[in-house]
């Protein structure tokens, strides 16, 4: 079910991450869930102020979880891609 709400797509992602896929599977996956975030997003119906709240609770969650030491490097790597992926969306707003 698609979600905007930050603690549900970030579980979204760091589950993808920890998952026993390849790298390339895993980081397919990611960014097929970061793309539908953002779709999400596009349709929802919360303000400017709302959606970048949203975005930045999310940004900070990838950013602990992807310099987590109690995640493989691998797992950090992928979490750090989608990071990457939704600061340059917010800089875009």
């Amino acid at each position: 079910m698609p979600s905007i709400i930050a603690h549900r797509v970030f579980s979204d992602l760091v589950t993808i991450a920890q998952s026993n896929s390849n790298f390339a599977d895993r980081q397919a996956r990611i960014r097929r869930r970061v793309e539908q975030f953002k779709a999400d997003v596009k349709q929802s119906r919360h303000q400017d102020a709302a959606i970048g709240t949203i975005l930045t609770k999310l940004r900070a969650g990838l950013d602990v979880a992807a310099n987590s030491p109690s995640l493989r490097s691998d797992q950090q790597a992928i979490l750090a891609e989608a990071l990457q992926a939704l600061t340059w969306e917010a800089q875009k707003r």
